[in-house]
């Protein structure tokens, strides 16, 4: 889901998700064990928004921080299924999908370029 997230937040591609039970949105209970989880829900909201409010610990905060995720993850998800299809889910198409994605951003001339948040 994290994967999903990033991979929709890098190419900013966010999905509401349908019909979803009241409540029962992700269950946080699922990443408990991750140190990283409550900093990069604050993180993604962060960059979304641009507003120090999203750091806030009232209850309407937390809940925009959850579906700013759960949105994201929907979207990398959608981008996930569209690339493995059109591969028809093979080794290779997944192999080339994380390859697209985890190769460093260059410049035209071959250089790493600089990434600002």
């Amino acid at each position: 889901m994290v994967f999903a997230a990033l991979l929709g937040y890098k190419e900013n591609r966010k999905e509401p998700l349908a019909e979803v039970d009241t409540g029962k949105g992700i269950d946080e209970r699922y990443f408990a064990n991750s140190t990283a989880w409550p900093g990069l829900l604050y993180l993604m909201s962060l960059a979304e928004k641009e507003s120090p409010e999203v750091l806030s610990g009232e209850q309407d905060q937390e809940e925009n921080r959850v579906a700013t995720f759960e949105q994201y993850a929907n979207g990398g998800l959608s981008i996930l299924k569209e690339q493995l299809e059109s591969g028809s889910y093979t080794l290779d198409a997944l192999a080339q999908l994380l390859a697209t994605y985890t190769a460093p951003p260059e410049t035209p001339e071959g250089k790493l370029r600089e990434i600002t948040i």
